[in-house]
């Protein structure tokens, strides 16, 4: 397994496309505390779809930082109902000691 953390990051952009080209399967992540990360997963995953030529490829959105409940903007609600609007599976996690579903996600 390859991971490509880009956070976003522009400089990775040109990149981004040939990752996508030989990936078999992508986490796309975003934080509850953010909503354009959000809107960001849901570009990038219109960009795999464009790459790959197709309709559906195995991506799992993951909604990440959920130990921060007074920080989240993005409701649990909010990410299962774009998750299947997309036709994605869903999980939420948190990297913070002790990690929840942080293993689920890369099973």
């Amino acid at each position: 397994m390859d991971v490509l953390d880009t956070a976003g990051q522009e400089e990775f952009s040109a990149m981004r496309e040939q990752y996508m080209r030989n990936g078999r399967g992508f986490l796309l992540v975003y934080s509850v505390t953010d909503r354009k990360s959000l809107d960001e997963a849901v570009k990038l995953y219109r960009q795999v779809l464009r790459v790959k030529d197709r309709t559906e490829y195995p991506v799992l959105l993951v909604a990440n930082k959920i130990d921060l409940t007074n920080q989240r903007v993005v409701t649990e609600a909010e990410g299962r109902s774009l998750a299947a609007s997309l036709k994605l599976p869903y999980i939420e996690t948190s990297a913070k000691d002790p990690p929840v579903n942080v293993d689920a996600a890369i099973s």
